[in-house]
């Protein structure tokens, strides 16, 4: 096994940020409440972390549209800034909002520090891609109360990977591991990573991503399931049944999930929960979570990070579902799914002449990239590029080229070129 170094101290050199922006991080911590009809984001809170990781050029483009967005906008009202991202806040206001009950979700965004007072413009999208929730806010350098970040790293921190001070930064973050069982986890995020990079295209950018494991303590040992009755008093309070799904496994304090970054460079963040039990999450631009101990652990891994990094879909269904969360009558945002509203925004460029729509599975040596119907989770009205991908399938051995593309883009534009 390649030997792991351990990360004593930490240092790190600050690129300069000129213009409008000090080399600094704007973090803003939110939440978002929600009963019915009434929403609002509350408990906003601004912090001041020294460093900007994110990106530096084309500050105003952005790969995806996601469901969610924000944008700084200077004085004269331009935007100088924009950034995507998708919430467990929108899987809720598509699907639990009608049970009645009050639900929070805590959001954390990772902003650019303006030199000058600027409008940041929050925005939530429903799944036509209209507005349910918007919120401007008005900040400023020196008038806004803001937090100054402790950087003191709290726990011990080991490089799985580095690629450059020009890479993407990635942390890791043990969940439900006590401190005594902190070298499983440790050994875990390196398969995580090993696995990952093996596959194209992240096998074609060995130096595009800096992957460090950061050992945070829990109280107690495991991953609650509240139903099995399984609860546990875990660092980040990760739990499976989200949303009544059980295998679908999410965090909870994403503010806390922040904290434990203290001092380490960090644009994507990865949970890895101590529990046996198959389960896990991907969130574009917000967070991945997988349970470490599963024997489909290493597949699944790279299958979330799929969403969480390139905000790819999901490519399986089921036969007997016709009706799903994607509308038909629009184009989702994902990058390798389309209802042919608005296809040639998709890969129509990769198509060969004399494509049949739908394409048929049984002709997939003819036709690589296709427009196989059934994905999203519904056999109708959905197509996805291929007959098989990793967003489809764990047991595959490789992303389709759609989805390899649309990763590809993700690490380029993550690489500030």
């Amino acid at each position: 096994m390649k030997k792991i170094t351990t990360l004593i101290i930490i240092i790190f050199t600050l690129l300069e940020v000129r213009g409008e922006w000090k080399d600094t991080t704007l973090r803003v911590d939110f939440g978002i409440y929600g009963q019915g009809e009434v929403m609002d984001i509350r408990d906003i809170r601004f912090i001041n972390i020294p460093g900007w990781y994110g990106k530096k050029n084309r500050m105003t483009e952005v790969p995806l549209a996601g469901n969610a967005s924000v944008k700084i906008t200077d004085a004269e009202g331009d935007t100088v800034y924009h950034h995507t991202f998708s919430t467990l806040f929108n899987e809720w206001y598509s699907g639990e909002r009608n049970n009645g009950q009050p639900a929070y979700f805590e959001n954390t965004l990772l902003l650019p520090m303006p030199v000058d007072s600027v409008g940041i413009h929050i925005r939530f999208n429903d799944m036509h891609h209209r507005p349910i929730m918007e919120k401007t806010i008005t900040y400023h350098p020196v008038r806004s109360e803001t937090t100054q970040a402790d950087m003191t790293p709290k726990y011990p921190v080991r490089i799985i990977r580095y690629g450059g001070e020009d890479a993407i930064n990635v942390c890791i973050l043990a969940e439900g591991y006590r401190a005594d069982e902190m070298n499983r986890f440790f050994v875990a995020a390196e398969r995580g990573v090993n696995e990952l990079m093996s596959y194209a295209p992240f096998s074609d950018y060995p130096e595009a991503f800096n992957f460090y494991a950061v050992g945070t303590p829990s109280a107690e040992s495991g991953v609650s399931k509240p139903s099995s009755g399984l609860s546990y008093d875990s660092a980040f309070g990760t739990h499976f049944d989200t949303f009544g799904s059980e295998k679908y496994l999410t965090v909870t304090k994403v503010h806390k999930m922040h904290d434990a970054l203290a001092g380490i460079p960090y644009q994507h963040i990865i949970v890895l929960g101590n529990t046996p039990e198959y389960g896990g999450s991907g969130i574009y631009n917000h967070c991945m979570v997988m349970a470490a101990d599963s024997d489909r652990f290493l597949p699944a891994f790279v299958h979330e990070f799929g969403h969480s990094f390139g905000g790819l879909a999901d490519e399986y269904y089921k036969e007997e579902i016709e009706e799903g969360i994607y509308p038909l009558d629009v184009e989702p945002w994902e990058p390798n799914v389309t209802t042919l509203k608005e296809f040639g925004s998709k890969w129509v460029g990769m198509l060969a002449p004399g494509t049949p729509i739908p394409t048929p599975s049984e002709s997939v040596h003819l036709y690589p990239v296709g427009l196989y119907e059934g994905g999203g989770y519904v056999s109708k009205g959905v197509y996805r590029p291929a007959n098989e991908c990793r967003m489809r399938n764990n047991t595959y051995s490789t992303f389709c080229p759609v989805c390899q593309s649309a990763l590809r883009r993700a690490i380029i534009t993550g690489l500030h070129y």
